[in-house]
């Protein structure tokens, strides 16, 4: 409510200071400020509505909370903790975090200050040179260097999509973007070779069902890699266990 406030003595600020004859700008910044007022008064009924219906927890659920508060992981990971309660819950318990330069250029060496007057540490990895927050995920790179073995662009991006992967800005994949991040991370396209193979393709090769493929690599005896859980296996057809089964 406060920082809504704020924006509506600011937007009101910056309308009271434009000339009149400016009325372009003018009318941008009315419609601004009266955006800021909207907002103000709606964030001041939530407010008074949540004041009106809080009620004071009962016995049970102080204990639950309390349960809670001695398992902060089995809270934090809970599928129906969201990421708002996950920041609140920072909020309440952190009071500050300072940085401090280290002489090795590859960390940062976190202080927290916590709420019960406790201090502990946390060192982070810096970005390297050409990284940045808007940068793929590695296990999508991963990824895209093993599909790049068995999948043109357009598939790749298809199954990034399909086990919901984003690019660094948030967007799905398609076939430019998953050349772009080739070309960026020097990871050589598809080529039309038998080196490796789907799970599919190793099935026609030996000529069995899919289920007796998965059999094989659950059983190791056909090797395979996944880079990450649901994506296709890759199986490389040259591999010593590969031509016995297949002489099998």
């Amino acid at each position: 409510m406060e920082r809504a406030r704020y924006e509506e003595k600011r937007a009101r600020r910056q309308f009271d200071a434009v000339e009149p004859e400016n009325r372009l700008v003018a009318s941008e910044l009315e419609a601004r400020w009266n955006s800021a007022l909207a907002q103000a008064a709606e964030a001041e009924a939530r407010f008074v509505a949540a004041d009106k219906t809080a009620e004071p927890l009962s016995e049970e659920q102080k204990q639950r909370l309390s349960l809670l508060s001695e398992d902060l992981s089995a809270l934090w990971n809970q599928p129906g903790a969201p990421i708002p309660l996950k920041k609140r819950i920072l909020r309440t318990v952190l009071t500050e975090i300072i940085v401090d330069n280290e002489p090795d250029p590859s960390t940062h060496r976190l202080r927290l200050h916590w709420a019960g007057g406790v201090h502990s540490e946390l060192r982070v990895e810096r970005n390297k040179p050409g990284h940045h927050r808007h940068s793929a995920d590695r296990s999508v790179i991963d990824l895209v260097h093993e599909l790049s073995k068995i999948c043109q662009d357009k598939v790749i991006a298809a199954i990034l999509n399909r086990l919901g992967y984003k690019t660094g800005q948030d967007k799905t994949w398609n076939a430019s973007r998953v050349a772009g991040l080739r070309g960026y991370h020097k990871i050589a396209p598809f080529q039309s070779q038998d080196d490796w193979v789907t799970q599919e393709a190793a099935a026609r090769e030996l000529q069995v069902s899919n289920t007796v493929v998965k059999r094989l690599i659950r059983q190791r005896t056909l090797p395979a890699r996944q880079v990450v859980e649901y994506a296709p296996w890759i199986i490389e057809k040259r591999t010593c266990c590969f031509r016995r089964c297949n002489k099998r």
